[in-house]
């Protein structure tokens, strides 16, 4: 019976402690309340087509129309782009796709992730050819590159989700060397008890 109050209390203990560990709000996270800075360049990585700073919220941050201002820009075709706590998605409707050049993309820059640094990305697509080799990340920023592809989805869409993976937050690692203590913590009085007995 000692036992499993000790346990109990171990456990209350535990809690309490990871409770205190997580910083407040660390359920809403990522892009949301940032800022982003959103960049088309072409034919080069020198050559601006047009630049717009996004902010992150709810729902579509940018409903371009074909050529507008900004970012907008550089679009033949109406387009959104939408920004959420961990993904980019641009959906170009009726594209003819992107012009063939060094460079024809975008540079999403300022990713400012609540947890610190990109630690990875992942591609959703029906852009044909568009793979992960398009694509390059650092700390703060993801590049896309589009030269020649698109325009297959006639009547349809264009669209490309980048989903990122932040680096993980300090206080998962306090938690998981609580919870390798805890664990050692009952192996060893098991051990002494059966030695024990």
């Amino acid at each position: 019976m000692k036992m499993k109050t000790s346990m109990k209390s171990w456990a209350l203990a535990l809690a309490t402690v990871a409770g205190i560990a997580l910083p407040p709000g660390a359920s809403s996270a990522g892009l949301i309340g940032d800022a982003v800075d959103l960049t088309w360049y072409f034919p080069d990585t020198s050559t601006v087509v047009g630049t717009s700073n996004v902010p992150v919220g709810a729902g579509v941050e940018l409903s371009c129309p074909a050529g507008g201002p900004g970012v907008c820009a550089g679009f033949a075709a109406p387009a959104t782009i939408d920004l959420d706590a961990y993904t980019i998605t641009i959906d170009e409707r009726g594209s003819p796709g992107y012009n063939v050049g060094s460079f024809n993309g975008f540079v999403f820059s300022s990713l400012d992730l609540t947890e610190g640094a990109i630690a990875g990305i992942a591609l959703n697509t029906n852009i044909s050819g568009l793979t992960l080799g398009n694509l390059s990340f650092d700390a703060h920023s993801v590049t896309i590159n589009l030269a020649g592809l698109g325009g297959g989805n006639v009547g349809g869409s264009d669209y490309f989700t980048i989903s990122l993976t932040p680096v993980p937050e300090p206080e998962i690692y306090v938690m998981l060397a609580a919870g390798l203590g805890m664990m050692g913590y009952v192996a060893r009085r098991r051990k002494q008890r059966l030695a024990a007995a």
